[in-house]
């Protein structure tokens, strides 16, 4: 048995002996406004997953709120931006989890506050790009994030606003589909 270091109880998961490292994915669900965010932790080496059920964690740093990204970025945990619940104030935070100290750390802040933009990691370094900003407005806006610097800085924005779509990287390049232009837009089928 290991003891879960968010909630301090007793888990019991198959794999390699205590005290040898394993990865895991976190999904997290977070699409209300309190303080308990539901995870389902998965292990990618195996077709099942190591906990049947849902568990739950409280990240005081994230209570009330919603509509962040999280993305993980040299083994720690990045959750940016988002809305706050109750006011709905945008937020342009940046918080990094880093789990072997179980401490988090807060970052210089994005440009931009914005909810429902994209995040991607390109050689060490985040790139976010469009989502919902004060006023309900959609911008198309991007932002790189250097770690090194703890600095942010704004690139080439996307060709047309652009909320709710869906980013990757491939060969170090980024590539976003999808997503709406305003909020009462049909979803699109573009692909930059």
């Amino acid at each position: 048995m290991d003891e879960d270091p968010m909630t301090n109880h007793k888990i019991k998961a198959k794999g390699p002996a205590i005290g040898d490292k394993q990865d895991f994915i976190l999904i997290f669900d977070k699409a209300t406004g309190n303080a308990r965010v539901q995870y389902l932790m998965v292990n990618p080496e195996t077709k099942s997953s190591v906990f049947p059920k849902k568990n739950v964690v409280t990240f005081s740093k994230i209570q009330k709120l919603v509509e962040y990204r999280a993305t993980v970025m040299d083994n720690e945990l990045y959750i940016v931006g988002g809305k706050d619940w109750e006011s709905g104030q945008y937020s342009s935070s940046v918080l990094k989890y880093n789990p072997d100290s179980n401490t988090w750390s807060t970052l210089q802040r994005m440009k931009t506050a914005r909810c429902r933009f994209s995040i991607d990691v390109i050689n060490s370094h985040l790139y976010v790009t469009g989502g919902e900003t004060v006023k309900n407005k959609v911008t198309s806006s991007a932002e790189c994030y250097d770690p090194t610097l703890d600095e942010w800085k704004e690139f080439k924005s996307l060709p047309r606003p652009r909320m709710d779509h869906a980013s990757c990287t491939v060969n170090k390049k980024l590539y976003v589909s999808g997503g709406r232009s305003s909020r009462s837009h049909q979803c699109s089928d573009v692909f930059w």
